[in-house]
């Protein structure tokens, strides 16, 4: 069995079994992601343009070493404030394995604003998780990340992001790092995207244990085409 270094904030202990922080993400102010978050992603470095939408849901297994800790099932929204600011919220729920204290659930929200347009972004969110014997005030983290996206040919994009992962109480989790690379697949116009995804996540304090996880996403999007300057066509 493996034994987190202390038993408070992201890594507690359930029953006998050790979960991953499991509460994450977003903020208009800072970043990303709370409890201890799912450290997935699920999306790319493109934002909607204004007034477009994307909805997505999304699926993984999270392990750390050989074992497998919980399963993880999200949804996320995404709406374009400008042409190259998103806000963004989140919601995951975690069902850890052999306890009884399920589900814990997560929440976040945040900005996301494009840096080199459709491929790089920051997005900084920030979030809280809830659950049995979770103390939600303790929760509350910042996850800024960078985001990158890499067209490979007509609806096939290679995407990654990297982020740290920062408790804002006194009583959380130790620091984190995360990365996350998957693609995007999908028709050319990407009004519905799959994303399979696979990522990593480390204590900065303690690298014995590697965290990781595998998953799914599909994403339906209204996109706003802004290439046509001033006129805000739907893609």
């Amino acid at each position: 069995m493996i034994r987190p270094r202390k038993d408070r904030g992201i890594l507690r202990l359930i029953g006998r079994k050790p979960i991953v922080p499991i509460v994450s993400l977003m903020a208009f102010a800072a970043g990303l992601a709370g409890c201890s978050a799912p450290f997935s992603e699920f999306q790319d470095a493109r934002t909607v343009g204004k007034g477009g939408w994307e909805l997505s849901g999304n699926y993984s297994g999270v392990f750390v070493n050989d074992t497998k800790l919980q399963d993880q099932f999200g949804a996320q929204g995404a709406f374009g404030i400008t042409d190259d600011v998103d806000f963004r919220a989140r919601y995951e729920r975690i069902d850890v394995e052999d306890s009884d204290s399920n589900p814990f659930e997560v929440y976040g929200f945040g900005p996301k604003i494009s840096i080199r347009r459709d491929r790089q972004a920051i997005y900084l969110p920030i979030g809280f998780a809830t659950g049995h014997r979770v103390s939600t005030k303790e929760t509350w983290e910042a996850h800024p990340m960078m985001l990158f996206t890499k067209p490979l040919g007509p609806g096939f994009d290679w995407n990654s992001s990297i982020k740290v992962m920062i408790p804002l109480a006194s009583g959380g989790a130790d620091p984190r790092g995360a990365i996350n690379v998957g693609f995007g697949i999908g028709p050319a116009d990407r009004r519905f995207v799959f994303r399979p995804e696979a990522g990593m996540m480390v204590y900065f304090n303690n690298f014995d244990n590697l965290y990781y996880h595998a998953g799914i996403g599909v994403s339906l999007a209204r996109l706003i085409d802004r290439s046509a300057e001033g006129t805000g066509t739907v893609e």
